[in-house]
């Protein structure tokens, strides 16, 4: 091949490779190669396509022929740097950036890759400093504030992560990435609708992005907004229809949205293109159990992820209980998932004991004064402070007792309340002869949703104060509640359940607090989002979990003053006698 048809087949094939046509930019690489073996440029072109598609051990050896050849070169040795990162030799891709730094120090890319790979390899103040220098040669840089913004997150630092992003978006608007990530930070710093509008725009900018519409659906659900999260869902299922992730996020968005059965359908949908993706079985199972259909729904819940999360190390090595013979055996049933979930399934502990086992309950720390005495326990183990289990002949995690126990709706009624507290109330607060309303109004903040479920304290107080009650706060860790507040400093849920004794009436969101003043037997009023959790069913103010609770519905997603509105009209109408 003569040197002027191999300069012109060279630029095609650059061209073409910068284009993203990889095949046609293959074929004329290999020509080249084969005309003229060991060419770099072809080489190194082969080497980048290589590294393109996922071969980067191929992408390495094509890169270092090419560098052997051009050792002055400092493209071909950021791009080998490159694919050694890839390849997992971290090293002497540091090493290859280096060299093509001092062969051109005003090379941003070196300096950028560099900068990556320091920040990946935990040495995060020598990836500043080449942020810096990266930043200082490309200021107008998208990728390198989107690599200052990956900084600023191992940092600890949110808002100059979203401000270099802000850069990196404004420098490189097509960059999804800096989009995706910049609306979870805005998400995660409360600017919900904020994070919505960034992820509009990057569907706006990439309307075929599987990643960005999954975030957006997300998002969108976020904010209530669930009949677009619906739309933009069903929508992107053109770009993906078998996807089990895409099809989970629409059942998510027609729950939310009030569709259920669509959601159950969805769901078995998704489950037919992956009969082992557990988050839709476990969501199945949510949503049968949300419409009532129990006890079938209880196999899908064995799906749920807090079984892997195990009290102990050594609970794996005793035998799982699926129903066997109880009499004469030892069995140890643990907490798992939240508070109010150990709080709940607690009631069926003496079908246990009925069956003829030895009982023996392992629980967190400050749910173990509710179970000292509690009749169906014959021993009570505290997690984190047990090092060595005693002899046992099964285990198994609460909430499988359903399972395995085929418990109905029949068998979830309750005449009764099923814990006692053996403390003694505390006095009324001298504030006349009031009734005493006790009130919780957030759940846990680890919990994703728990802004769905949760309400401003003053929004709940504006509704009860023009009643003739005295409220207190019921509320665990509130230091700054703008009520007087005895839960903030209980010791754990036998205080908290002396102070629920000493209250003629509870009001609280879905926590814990509800379930401690149900399974209590005290009058517990429980606000509930638009699309509540599966225990409360879809209607209704009555449930079958507790007899002595009454539910207060949003009648629409993030409506509170529906839910406002009847109770304080159902608190005109109470009788405290």
């Amino acid at each position: 091949m003569e040197q002027a048809q191999l300069n012109t087949t060279l630029e095609q094939a650059e061209r073409l490779l910068s284009q993203g046509a990889l095949h046609d930019a293959e074929a004329l690489y290999r020509d080249i190669l084969n005309a003229v073996p060991g060419q770099p440029k072809a080489s190194q072109g082969l080497g980048l396509i290589a590294l393109h598609t996922g071969h980067a051990s191929a992408a390495v050896e094509l890169l270092q022929m090419a560098a052997i050849d051009l050792p002055d070169d400092a493209r071909i040795h950021a791009n080998l740097g490159l694919a050694l990162a890839t390849a997992g030799d971290a090293s002497s891709a540091e090493s290859c950036y280096l060299k093509a730094i001092k062969l051109a120090e005003n090379f941003v890319d070196p300096h950028l890759n560099l900068a990556n790979l320091l920040l990946e390899t935990g040495r995060t103040e020598e990836a500043a400093d080449a942020y810096a220098d990266a930043e200082r040669l490309a200021p107008d840089s998208g990728p390198v504030h989107y690599g200052r913004s990956m900084l600023e997150m191992r940092r600890g630092r949110p808002n100059a992560a979203i401000a270099s992003l802000r850069k990196a978006i404004a420098h490189a608007p097509s960059l999804l990435p800096a989009r995706i990530n910049l609306a979870n930070l805005l998400y995660h710093d409360g600017k919900r609708e904020d994070a919505v509008e960034a992820l509009e725009e990057a569907v706006t900018y990439s309307p075929d992005s599987f990643d960005a519409r999954l975030n957006l659906c997300a998002m969108l659900q976020q904010t209530d907004r669930t009949t677009e999260a619906v739309a933009i869902a069903r929508d992107t299922l053109a770009l993906a229809p078998e996807s089990p992730e895409l099809l989970l996020n629409l059942s998510t968005a027609e729950t939310a949205d009030g569709q259920p059965e669509e959601a159950w359908r969805t769901l078995d949908r998704a489950i037919g293109v992956a009969p082992d993706y557990a988050p839709a079985k476990l969501n199945r199972a949510m949503l049968r159990l949300l419409l009532g259909d129990l006890p079938g729904a209880w196999e899908d819940f064995e799906a749920r992820p807090s079984r892997g999360i195990l009290p102990h190390p050594n609970i794996p090595a005793i035998p799982a209980w699926k129903g066997d013979d109880l009499a004469g055996k030892t069995i140890i049933v643990w907490a798992e998932q939240g508070y109010g979930d150990t709080i709940q399934f607690a009631r069926f502990l003496p079908r246990l004991k009925a069956m003829g086992g030895k009982v023996i309950f392992l629980v967190p720390e400050a749910l173990a004064p509710l179970f000292t005495e509690f009749p169906s326990v014959d021993a009570m183990l505290i997690r984190d402070q047990i090092v060595n289990l005693p002899a046992a002949d099964f285990q198994i995690p609460i909430l499988s007792l359903t399972h395995y126990l085929s418990i109905s709706l029949q068998d979830i009624e309750n005449p009764s309340s099923y814990l006692i507290t053996n403390h003694h109330p505390v006095p009324h607060h001298a504030s006349g002869d009031f009734p005493i309303i006790g009130i919780c109004w957030q759940g846990s903040e680890t919990n994703p949703n728990d802004h769905k479920r949760s309400v401003a304290p003053t929004a709940l107080l504006d509704r009860l104060e023009t009643h003739e009650i005295q409220i207190i706060g019921l509320q665990y860790g509130a230091h700054d509640a703008p009520i007087e507040n005895p839960g903030a400093g209980a010791a754990d849920f036998g205080e908290l359940a002396t102070i629920i004794m000493a209250c003629d009436l509870i009001i609280s969101v879905d926590t814990s607090v509800a379930h401690l003043a149900g399974a209590l037997g005290k009058s517990v009023w429980t606000l509930l989002p638009y699309a509540p959790d599966w225990r409360w069913g879809l209607t209704g103010q009555e449930t079958p979990w507790y007899p002595t609770m009454r539910l207060f519905r949003q009648s629409e997603p993030g409506n509170w003053d529906s839910a406002f509105d009847a109770l304080t009209t159902a608190l005109k109408r109470h009788s405290f006698s």
